[in-house]
């Protein structure tokens, strides 16, 4: 299992892309979710993991952190 707090999975050495292709499609034994989840929803979590990322370095406090945590939160939010 990768531990995505590690700084090789952080948005430089690891792109928005290849962690939503990764969702969609698996990599090694993961297999993938891009029919279990709709697009919103894997968007979603890379926003959660980034959010997760930033969390671990910066109190909560911080603006970044919070705005991080928004995006995911109304990423993953039902439309009305």
């Amino acid at each position: 299992m990768a531990n995505l707090l590690l700084d090789n999975f952080g948005s430089a050495a690891y792109p928005d892309g290849r962690l939503y292709d990764v969702i969609s499609n698996g990599k090694g034994n993961m297999g993938g979710y891009k029919h279990n989840l709709s697009l919103r929803d894997r968007w979603a979590i890379v926003g959660y993991v980034r959010a997760l990322q930033l969390s671990r370095k910066a109190p909560l406090s911080d603006p970044t952190v919070k705005a991080a945590f928004e995006k995911a939160k109304a990423a993953a939010a039902p439309l009305q």
